[in-house]
């Protein structure tokens, strides 16, 4: 559902975001608005030119919208990533400009290469609203291990790795399960701003 953000007025003099057309950068615009508590969509652009374009129709077609979404991955915006089937995009810099007071716990997937401390309570989480990816994920990387592949744990966007995000705040709970959890025990490691030290350590 869509939701009431705050929009900062460096949005307007960012330099990469000037790269873009005005039109991809309305698609952002909405991207804050009708993504959920942690900045995810779905990664489906008839559903995002519905919700931003569907008044001004004339002006951009889906396929338009698609090509505004890979213009916002390629300029490092947003990140595209697959999880059991499913395609998602996240904006980047979601922590840094929302700060949501009583956030609605998401129902889409974590992204691993920016959220990997979310991915790992995820991948051991029962819930019923994200169930049919962390199933499907688990199946493909079981298929993978019995045809003797070694299955990723990050999923990736179009061919290249995004930068890993370095502001989560870890409590001593959070550190001993992204120290202990994880498909076959691959979990980054994470610095504790408090003592500098890498979870584990």
């Amino acid at each position: 559902m869509p939701r009431k953000r705050m929009l900062h007025p460096r949005f307007f003099k960012s330099k990469p975001l000037a790269e873009l057309s005005l039109a991809a950068e309305r698609t952002f615009e909405a991207f804050w608005c009708y993504g959920d508590d942690r900045g995810r969509l779905e990664d489906d652009p008839a559903e995002i030119w519905a919700e931003a374009w569907m008044t001004r129709r004339r002006d951009a077609s889906i396929d338009d919208v698609a090509g505004h979404l890979d213009a916002l991955v390629d300029g490092g915006q947003l990140c595209r990533y697959e999880i059991g089937g499913g395609r998602f995009l996240h904006v980047i810099a979601w922590d840094e400009h929302q700060k949501i007071s009583h956030p609605t716990p998401s129902k889409l997937p974590p992204c691993p290469d920016h959220h990997p401390l979310e991915w790992s309570i995820w991948w051991k989480d029962d819930d019923t609203a994200t169930d049919r990816w962390r199933r499907a994920e688990k199946a493909a990387r079981q298929e993978k291990r019995d045809s003797g592949e070694t299955p990723e744990n990050l999923a990736r966007n179009s061919g290249a790795t995004p930068p890993q995000c370095s502001s989560v705040q870890l409590s001593s709970d959070q550190a001993n399960l992204a120290r202990d959890s994880g498909e076959n025990g691959n979990v980054r490691q994470f610095i504790r701003k408090s003592t500098g030290k890498a979870v584990g350590e």
